[in-house]
C-alpha cells in the first residue's frame, strides 16, 4: 500500500514545535510534499522530500500524489489552492486546526479538527506504518521534477538566475519574493532548509510583497542574510521602498529579473489563445540600468555566473544593492502552467 503522503501546508507553519512534522514522516516512512507556505518546515533535501505542489510542473506533481492511496493533509490550509484542482479520486484525511472545506467531489475519508501540535505527537507516538515507497522511486520523481523546470537553452533563462541566487544565499539565509510568473518557478525550484526562510504572500495575493517584506524580514532577523527577489513589474510598483532600505543601512540584494513582460499574464494569453495585449513592460532592447535608485547603487548581470557573484559581493556590501537580471523567460509558457 502506498500510504500517504503527508501534503503539509499554511496552518503547520504555527505549530509550536516543527520538528513534529519531520518525526511523523521519518517515523512512518511517508514521502512527503508542501504547499508554497510551507515549504522549509522540513529540509526539502530530505530523502523523503518531493517538493512543492500546484506551481510550476504541477502535472508532475499530481499524477505522482494521485498514484497513492491515500492523502494526509497535516495542516492544509485551502485559501493557497483547493484540494479539487488536484486530488482527483485519491482519498483524503485531513488533520487541521479546523474543519477541511472541500466540495463533496472529495473523498474525504476522515478528518481531525483541532490542537494540531497534539495531533503530529499522537503521530510520532504510534507504531511504525508500512507502505511500498522506496527510495529509488522518490530519488527518481524529484530528478525528474527539477529536471522539468528547467529546460534546456542558449540563454540566460529565468530559472538560472533562480539557481544562481540561491547558490549566493547561505543556507540559513531568508529569501523574500514576489507575485508573478516567477513566484511558480520559485516555489517548485528553489530549495528551502528551514522553517521561517521562505516568505511570500498568503494565498493569491497581489503583486508587491517582495521588497516590503525583505525589509521587514532583515529588520526582525538582523543576524541572518536576506535577498529579496522580484520581478521587473513588480519592481515598478515598489522601486522607492529601495529608499526606505537605504535609510534604514540595511544589507539587502535586491534581485531584479527584468524579462520586459508582466510574464503571468502573458502566458495566460498565449495558453488561451489570446492576443498579447497590455503585458509588455518595455519595447526597446535593455541599456545599462542606472548608477542608482535613491542613492542605492544598481549594476546589471547577463549570466548566471555574474549574478551569483553579484549577490554574494551585495551580502557583503553595507547597504541595499540593486541587481538587474537581463534573463529570458520564454520557459515560463512550458513550466509554469504546465
Amino acid at each position: 500500500m502506498r500510504s500517504g503522503p503527508p501534503l503539509i501546508g499554511a496552518s503547520a507553519t504555527r505549530v509550536r514545535d516543527p520538528k513534529l512534522l519531520q518525526g511523523v514522516v521519518e517515523r512512518h516512512g511517508l514521502p512527503f510534499a508542501t504547499t508554497t507556505m510551507a515549504k522549509g518546515m522540513i529540509d526539502e533535501n530530505h530523502p523523503l522530500s518531493l517538493g512543492c505542489i500546484e506551481r510550476a510542473c504541477r502535472q508532475l506533481q499530481r499524477k505522482f500524489l494521485r498514484s497513492a492511496d491515500l492523502i494526509v493533509g497535516l495542516g492544509y490550509d485551502t485559501v493557497e489552492v483547493e484540494y479539487e484542482a488536484w486530488i482527483g479520486e485519491t482519498a483524503l484525511i485531513q488533520i487541521d486546526i479546523e474543519p477541511v472545506d472541500v466540495a463533496a467531489s472529495v473523498k474525504l475519508a476522515h478528518q481531525v479538527s483541532g490542537d494540531l501540535q497534539a495531533s503530529l505527537e499522537r503521530l510520532v507516538a504510534l507504531p511504525p506504518a508500512t507502505n511500498e515507497w522506496t527510495t529509488a522511486t522518490l530519488a527518481e520523481h524529484r530528478r525528474a521534477f527539477q529536471a522539468a523546470l528547467r529546460p534546456a537553452g542558449n540563454s540566460f533563462t529565468a530559472h538560472a538566475a533562480i539557481d544562481a541566487v540561491r547558490r549566493a544565499l547561505p543556507r540559513e539565509g531568508l529569501l523574500s519574493f514576489d507575485v508573478g510568473a516567477h513566484t511558480h518557478q520559485i516555489a517548485s525550484q528553489w530549495t528551502a532548509h528551514a522553517p521561517g526562510t521562505f516568505h511570500i504572500t498568503n494565498g493569491w495575493s497581489s503583486m508587491g510583497f517582495a521588497l516590503p517584506g525583505a525589509i521587514a524580514a532583515k529588520l526582525a532577523r538582523p543576524e541572518l542574510p536576506v535577498v529579496c527577489l522580484l520581478g521587473d513589474g513588480c519592481f515598478q510598483m515598489t522601486c522607492g521602498e529601495v529608499a526606505t532600505a537605504k535609510r534604514l543601512g540595511i544589507t539587502l540584494p535586491i534581485v531584479v529579473l527584468d524579462d520586459r513582460w508582466l510574464a503571468l499574464i502573458k502566458v495566460k494569453q498565449i495558453k488561451r489563445q489570446l492576443p498579447l495585449y497590455g503585458t509588455e513592460l518595455q519595447a526597446e532592447d535593455y541599456r545599462e540600468p542606472p548608477a542608482h535608485y535613491f542613492g542605492v547603487p544598481a549594476l546589471g548581470v547577463r549570466s548566471a555566473d555574474a549574478l551569483e557573484a553579484a549577490v554574494k559581493a551585495a551580502l557583503a556590501a553595507k547597504g541595499p544593492t540593486v541587481i538587474e537580471a537581463v534573463v529570458d523567460s520564454d520557459h515560463y509558457v512550458d513550466t509554469v502552467y504546465d
